[in-house]
C-alpha cells in the first residue's frame, strides 16, 4: 500500500529570479500575512519554502508518518513557453509557477515525489483574446503543452526519487475536465493534448508517463480513459460536517469503482484531513475538521477499500492535504494549541497504517 499527500507549494515569497512578481511563486507577496486567523501557525514557524531546510524537515516528518510520496502542486502558464507570443502586460517568467518545493526535493530520498500540474492560464479571458489576436492556433497551443511536458521531464523525472508506477513517471493533471477548453478554443482535443504530453515525456525519459486526473467534474469521469488517462482521483470533496464528508467520500469511492469496471481506468482512493477556510476570510458554511481518531479511522477505511477493489486501485491512497493552512487541510505539524496541536495528525496518519 502506498500513501501520498497533496502539497501546496505557495508558502514562499516571490523568488528574486522571477522578478518578485506577487502571485507567481506564492499567493501573495507575503503569503502568511494573508491568513486572517492565528490558529494556523506551523511548527516550523511562518517559513519560506525556498529554504532547503524546510523540505529536509518535511521529508523526515513524512517518513515518520508513513507517507510514501509528496504530490507537489505546480502551476504553469502558456505565455511563458513562447516568449515571442507574450502578451504585452506580462513579463517573461519560468513556465513553472510555484516550483520551489519539487526543485528542492532530494534526488535520493526515502519519500518520493511527483508533479501535479495545474493550468493557470485557461480562465483568463483577456489573456486568450490577446493570444489569439497574435495568431495563436492549434500548433502554438500544442507546442506550449509540449514545452511544459519537456520541462517537467528534464527537470524532475530523471531523479531516482521521482514517483513511478511500473517504471513510468507519474504525472497528475488538475481540473482535467478543463481540457475541453482547448477543444473549443483551438480544436485541440483532450486526447491530442495528452498524447502530446505523453510523447514528449517519453522522448526524454524513455517511458510513457502514468497520468492521473484529479479535481475533475464527475461528468468527465467516463471519458478520462479514452482521453489517455491511466487513473483518476479526487482532490477534495466538501461537506458541512465530518459525518457528511465521510458519506460523500464513500459514495464517490463506490461510483468511481463502477466507472473503473466499465472503462478500464484505475482509481487512486482519495482521503481527507478536513477543511476549514475561515483563515481566508471566506463566508463559507462548509467546514469539517476531524479529531485525530476520526482521521485515523477514515484512513483505515480508505486502505480497506483500496485492498478490496484491486486491481483498479493499485493499493493507492492519496490525502488532501499536507499543508493547506488557509483551507484547513493539514497533516504537517503545527504549534501546540493550534487548529491541530503539534504533530497529532501526523501521528494519526501513522496509526492508520501500523
Amino acid at each position: 500500500m502506498q500513501h501520498g499527500v497533496s502539497v501546496f507549494c505557495g508558502w514562499a515569497s516571490p523568488r528574486p529570479d522571477h522578478g518578485r512578481v506577487p502571485g507567481v511563486q506564492s499567493p501573495n507577496r507575503w503569503p502568511w500575512k494573508v491568513l486572517q486567523t492565528r490558529d494556523r501557525v506551523p511548527a516550523l514557524g511562518e517559513y519560506d519554502e525556498r529554504n532547503p531546510a524546510v523540505t529536509a524537515q518535511r521529508v523526515k516528518w513524512m517518513q515518520a508518518g508513513g507517507i510514501d510520496y509528496a504530490c507537489y502542486q505546480v502551476e504553469w502558464a502558456h505565455e511563458m513557453t513562447q516568449p515571442k507570443s507574450l502578451v504585452r502586460w506580462r513579463p517573461y517568467l519560468d513556465p513553472l509557477l510555484m516550483s520551489h518545493c519539487p526543485d528542492l526535493h532530494p534526488a535520493r530520498s526515502p519519500v518520493s515525489f511527483c508533479i501535479s500540474m495545474w493550468d493557470a492560464s485557461k480562465s483568463d479571458a483577456n489573456y486568450w483574446i490577446e493570444l489569439k489576436g497574435r495568431r495563436w492556433k492549434i500548433a502554438e497551443a500544442e507546442g506550449s503543452w509540449r514545452h511544459y511536458a519537456r520541462t517537467l521531464a528534464t527537470r524532475y523525472m530523471a531523479r531516482s526519487s521521482y514517483l513511478r508506477v511500473d517504471g513510468r513517471p507519474v504525472l497528475f493533471l488538475g481540473a482535467a475536465h478543463a481540457l475541453t477548453f482547448y477543444q473549443r478554443q483551438f480544436g485541440l482535443s483532450p486526447a491530442r493534448v495528452l498524447n502530446a504530453v505523453s510523447s514528449e515525456i517519453r522522448s526524454h525519459t524513455g517511458q510513457k508517463p502514468y497520468m492521473v486526473a484529479t479535481s475533475s467534474l464527475p461528468e468527465s469521469f467516463p471519458l478520462l480513459k479514452s482521453w489517455g488517462f491511466d487513473a483518476f482521483t479526487e482532490y477534495l470533496l466538501y461537506s458541512d460536517s465530518w459525518r457528511g464528508a465521510m458519506a460523500i467520500y464513500r459514495q464517490r469511492w463506490s461510483e468511481a469503482i463502477a466507472i473503473c469496471r466499465r472503462t478500464g481506468i484505475e482509481y487512486w482512493v482519495p482521503a481527507t484531513v478536513g477543511y476549514d477556510s475561515t483563515a481566508w476570510g471566506r463566508p463559507e458554511k462548509v467546514k469539517f475538521v476531524p479529531t485525530p481518531a476520526q482521521f485515523t479511522a477514515h484512513l483505515r477505511e480508505a486502505r480497506q477499500f483500496a485492498r478490496r477493489n484491486l486491481p483498479y486501485t493499485r493499493e493507492q491512497v492519496i490525502t488532501y492535504a499536507w499543508n493547506e493552512f488557509g483551507e484547513g487541510g493539514m497533516i504537517e505539524p503545527m504549534k501546540q494549541g493550534m487548529l491541530h496541536s503539534g504533530d497529532e495528525m501526523l501521528r494519526a496518519h501513522r496509526a492508520a497504517i501500523d
